[in-house]
């Protein structure tokens, strides 16, 4: 089965099934014949004037009419038609609920009306439209088994069979079985059934469906629909997971969104078999990104990719949340996106997550046990310094000192400053008294990590020297800082004479900068929540494959559409064939690694707990943990 990669709306089969749609979106008054001419201001006066309105797209004027009529005390005999024709306007007017009301009114009041099968599919229409097709097949095979209106019947056959066919994963079609015991619907129920099975991949049991179908003795063309079950290819009838991916691929970040999808495509073409693409473009606005976001969530997709701005990523989880659509949030770092939504996951590390890690690796592999932190003060240095500093607390280490500077910052000797004092007045508990000397010394047989003090400082007169002593307080210094701001931290951190581990945060997995300050910074620890090892060997084979296919370097946003959708196609080969059982696996994972991203969930936790804690040392940056 080739993949396919469609715009939002478009579906598989019959011109992209344009055929179903048109069907199920069928207005049920076009199923309504005009009647005689009747005296204006009657109630069948009023019914002709609406159905011409309606016809002419005046909806609103034409469901007020309708009202009318439906007050008027001689309305009784023409109740059935009144209610077909409001849940026609209504289901124009974009509002289901009102639509379904009056065709069930009809249903239950006017149960033997002409009208019926009608209000059946106006139903049906309703369920598909929220996603709910086995109560759709079920309207459907109601007209079948009344078997009133040929032309009907057939549509609801070919209608039915066209949902079955395009995917058809949750299950309670089974109980129809007791309900339409006729030859004709219960026939249909039995193919439908089968091909379901067919489509999940589970080909004994359509067999057995289908056997139970032939001993009917069902016509010439359902027996011949059978024969086709059994004799096409398995991988042909094998239903697709329709994964909708919403990007920026067109504004300001259209080369970050091009660059996610390339790593997408990569990963499909390595597997391409049970997964159908179907893209839309956010324009890189949060605006144009929710309404695409809700076209993509109306073409009825299983799972959402999207988006990789953690502002819009936010704000299409909850749309995804509210129609119960499972949405994998790529990138985004940003703490509560998973929040949203019981069905919203995040696959990267949020900020907390970062934070929380490398407060744990340093206390419990480094042996560090007091702490102070200088983070820019806005919305991302504020999570990082809660999550180290909260963990540490927890652990049982101290937190001595914490102070903040606005991102651009030239100085910030006067924060370097209030931590020498805060450090200078704080007296060391026993327990951790010696931690950074023995992590230096290599005294500390369980910490991993060896810190070494730079040999080179920045320029200083011997007075500074002497005037300036070390501080041996401090076992860890926690620098969140973002990658252009290192170069203006760093020498001012050696000139501070703290003698303590640095630790940094996601930002500082930026070579040139690091490279820049190595004498400084030659040792650090930091976290990331992702990292590719440029001297492995399978990054080395993914990055020349990829530039022979697609022309272009593999960036991070590449490999994380890399990484993610092969995830995806890993769950599918394990025999995951729906959003529910690839998300039910997802959230089983306990580690799975790949080119640069590591995935590990929890049960009842949403976020990736995978975090790589990275060490840049005489010049290279390599895992110590992930």
């Amino acid at each position: 089965m080739p993949l396919k990669i469609r715009s939002a709306g478009a579906h598989p089969g019959l011109t992209s099934l344009r055929l179903l749609i048109f069907l199920l979106l069928l207005p049920a008054a076009l199923w309504l014949t005009p009647p005689a001419a009747a005296q204006s201001g009657s109630v069948r006066g009023l019914l002709d004037q609406s159905l011409i309105l309606y016809r002419n797209g005046s909806w609103d004027q034409a469901g007020n009419l309708l009202m009318e009529a439906l007050d008027k005390p001689a309305s009784a005999p023409h109740l059935s038609r009144i209610y077909l024709m409001l849940s026609a306007v209504h289901d124009q007017l974009g509002d289901t609920e009102k639509s379904s009301y009056y065709a069930r009114k009809l249903v239950r009041h006017f149960p033997e009306s002409r009208y019926r099968d009608a209000a059946e599919f106006a139903l049906a229409r309703a369920s598909y439209r929220d996603q709910e097709y086995v109560p759709a097949l079920a309207h459907l095979l109601t007209i079948i088994d009344r078997n009133r209106e040929p032309g009907l019947v057939e549509t609801a056959r070919m209608t039915g069979s066209r949902i079955v066919s395009q995917g058809l994963h949750e299950s309670g079609l089974e109980r129809y079985l007791g309900e339409f015991q006729r030859a004709g619907s219960r026939n249909w129920l039995l193919y439908w059934l089968a091909r379901r099975e067919y489509g999940l991949g589970h080909r004994s049991e359509g067999e057995l469906w289908l056997q139970r179908l032939l001993m009917n003795g069902p016509e010439a063309r359902l027996q011949r629909l059978a024969q086709e079950l059994r004799t096409r290819p398995a991988a042909e009838l094998v239903y697709a997971l329709r994964i909708g991916v919403i990007l920026p691929l067109s504004g300001y970040e259209s080369a970050n969104g091009m660059d996610f999808l390339r790593g997408v495509a990569m990963a499909l073409q390595d597997q391409p078999q049970g997964v159908e693409l179907v893209l839309k473009d956010s324009e890189s606005s949060i605006q144009q990104g929710i309404r695409a976001m809700q076209e993509l969530l109306d073409s009825h997709v299983d799972l959402v990719i999207g988006e990789l701005a953690g502002d819009r990523s936010a704000a299409m989880a909850a749309l995804a949340s509210e129609r119960r659509i499972p949405m994998l949030v790529p990138v985004s770092s940003d703490n509560g996106i998973a929040a949203l939504g019981t069905g919203v996951y995040q696959m990267t590390s949020d900020l907390e997550t970062r934070g929380a890690a490398l407060a744990r690796y340093a206390f419990n592999t480094l042996g560090l046990r007091t702490f102070v932190s200088l983070a820019p003060a806005d919305d991302y240095g504020q999570a990082m310094s809660d999550a180290f500093a909260n963990t540490i607390d927890k652990l049982g280490g101290t937190i001595i000192a914490q102070q903040w500077y606005f991102p651009g910052t030239q100085d910030v000797s006067r924060q370097f400053g209030a931590i020498r004092e805060s450090a200078s007045q704080f007296i060391t508990p026993d327990a951790g008294a010696m931690a950074a000397e023995a992590v230096d010394s290599g005294q500390n047989e369980k910490a991993e990590y060896r810190y070494t003090r730079p040999t080179r400082r920045p320029a200083a007169t011997p007075e500074d020297e002497e005037d300036i002593p070390q501080l041996r307080s401090i076992d860890g210094f926690f620098m969140p800082a973002y990658a252009e701001d290192i170069s203006i931290i760093a020498p001012q951190f050696s000139l501070a004479h703290i003698k303590a581990v640095p630790l940094g945060g996601d930002d500082w997995l930026h070579g040139s900068a690091l490279k820049s300050q190595r004498r400084y910074l030659d040792g650090a620890v930091f976290c990331a929540g992702a990292f590719a090892d440029e001297t492995g060997m399978e990054y080395i084979q993914f990055k020349n494959r990829f530039r022979m296919t697609t022309g272009t370097t593999a960036g991070p946003l590449a490999i994380a559409g890399y990484d993610l959708t092969h995830l995806i196609t890993t769950a599918i080969q394990a025999g995951n064939r729906n959003a529910a059982g690839v998300i039910d696996w997802l959230s089983r994972t306990q580690k799975r690694s790949g080119i640069a991203n590591g995935y590990s969930f929890a049960p009842g936790v949403r976020v990736n707990r995978d975090v790589m804690i990275l060490q840049y040392k005489e010049g290279n940056i390599s895992r110590l943990l992930y």
